[in-house]
């Protein structure tokens, strides 16, 4: 993934978004996903504007959706298209364990 000026990767993760194999950033400024093999993130939310993250509680998936404000929602969250992350691990508990690192630091 391409870094801003300043920024450092805290955590990674392989994951899924909208059904497409990508990996899950937090770094010091915004967590960021990319596809597999690009640079680019497809997603990315600064710290900020970070207002929810979201587990499942079914041990089927392991997922965590982030619920985050816009310039446009005027710092309200904004549901409707969080993005939805999932852990496609088949060690269910590591997969948990990845997990809770983003809701840890997402919820600090």
């Amino acid at each position: 993934m391409i870094l801003q000026p300043g920024e450092a990767v805290k955590h990674s993760s392989k994951t899924t978004y909208k059904k497409t194999e990508g990996t899950l950033y937090f770094t010091n400024k915004r967590l960021a996903w990319c596809k597999l093999e690009e640079q680019t993130p497809t997603v990315e939310i600064l710290h900020e504007h970070v207002h929810t993250p979201k587990v499942s509680t079914s041990a089927a998936k392991i997922m965590l959706k982030v619920v985050s404000s816009t310039p446009e929602s005027n710092g309200e969250p904004v549901e409707a298209n969080a993005p939805v992350f999932v852990w496609k691990q088949t060690d269910k508990e590591a997969a948990n364990a990845e997990r809770t690192k983003f809701v840890t630091e997402l919820s600090l």
